[in-house]
């Protein structure tokens, strides 16, 4: 991922939560668990690769992935680090 500043993994949680929260009218602590249908998982991805001006593989789009604030966050914060 191509940013000039690299976030910790509380700043991604925050963004990761507040992108979920506002585009699916939802409160959500960082562990909590959501389901998400497939698309509002694609819509999410989008949302993100906005957000982080990152790029998702399809070998990493998988459900468990975004199951809940943190796996997201998690799944960005290695996308950063490549």
């Amino acid at each position: 991922m191509a940013t000039a500043v690299k976030l910790g993994m509380d700043e991604i949680i925050s963004v990761v939560k507040r992108v979920v929260e506002s585009e699916f009218n939802l409160e959500l602590g960082s562990d909590t668990e959501i389901s998400l249908d497939s698309i509002a998982i694609v819509k999410t991805i989008v949302l993100l690769e906005e957000e982080f001006g990152c790029s998702f593989d399809e070998d990493v789009v998988r459900i468990e992935h975004f199951s809940s604030i943190r796996k997201i966050s998690q799944l960005i914060s290695e996308l950063e680090e490549e």
